[in-house]
């Protein structure tokens, strides 16, 4: 029986051992390609560049404190706008809109807070302080 296994480790080609060890390497690859997709979360949004709101839900759980205020702000005509002038411009308003709040923060002094789109004209915002304060 040994003999045999011999014969026919000796008689494979080379070209076994060659597709062998390409398919080795492609299934090592497809499962680190598996894994990092796996990890493939996307944090912000494509059109507002806040945070999606998954994972600004997981963010506030974590660093919600004692003295953390949310804030909603909302877009009230949101759907106005994208009804008359097109979602394109609908688009433009929410980046707009999160463009002067980033700097309407930053001149009074207010830097790295979170901020998520959650959904249509609605954003969260958290702000480490008491409400009175802020």
């Amino acid at each position: 029986m040994s003999s045999t296994l011999i014969n026919t480790y000796e008689s494979l080609q080379p070209s076994f051992y060659i597709l062998s060890l390409l398919l080795l390497v492609f299934s090592i690859y497809f499962i680190f390609f598996l894994i990092y997709k796996g990890f493939d979360e996307p944090i912000t949004e494509r059109v507002s560049k806040t945070f999606t709101r998954e994972y600004l839900y997981k963010y506030l759980k974590i660093k919600i404190k004692k003295d953390y205020t949310l804030m909603l702000l909302s877009i009230d005509n949101l759907h106005n706008i994208n009804t008359r002038y097109g979602i394109k411009n609908g688009d433009k308003v929410l980046r707009d809109v999160v463009l002067y709040m980033s700097e309407y923060f930053k001149d009074k002094n207010i830097v790295n807070f979170p901020m998520g789109h959650i959904k249509g004209g609605d954003f969260i915002i958290g702000l480490e302080g008491k409400k009175r304060r802020l």
